[in-house]
């Protein structure tokens, strides 16, 4: 695929450093709800909860001033359940996009509030990344 077709392409840090350019080609985008859940939500929603992990297991966790290292196990079904609530939350806001879109006098069909939500959330999830580093948690959180 050429730059100038309508299907989005993240190329390097273009959704966080040219917005408007992406958004343009999101719109116009013939993505279907399987493109998206399996090219965006799946990976990008686990950069967070992977990043969280690894930063538990090498750096450990921080509370109250002391740090301990949790059983990698319990780092692993943290960032499962972590994975699992990016989804849901990814999910949840589509419909409420959808839900609203008539009150706007936007598109109604479920895949473009899905398209709308997944390409919001995507700088989030990218950011997830410090994750690996447990200190830097409130960094993501503001």
């Amino acid at each position: 695929m050429s730059d100038g077709e309508a299907t989005p392409r993240l190329k390097g840090l273009t959704l966080l450093l040219q917005p408007h350019a992406l958004w343009a080609r999101v719109a116009d985008a013939d993505l279907s709800v399987r493109d998206l859940m399996l090219r965006y939500v799946l990976p990008f929603s686990a950069l967070g909860p992977i990043a969280a992990a690894i930063g538990a297991d090498r750096l450990g966790i921080e509370v109250h001033g002391a740090f301990f290292h949790p059983p990698l196990i319990k780092g692993v079904l943290a960032a499962l359940g972590m994975w699992a609530a990016n989804i849901l939350i990814v999910l949840a806001l589509a419909q409420a996009i959808k839900g609203f879109a008539g009150v706007f006098d936007a598109d109604q069909r479920y895949r473009q509030a899905l398209k709308l939500a997944v390409f919001a959330s995507l700088p989030g999830w990218i950011v997830g990344v410090v994750l690996i580093a447990a200190g830097l948690w409130p960094v993501v959180a503001v």
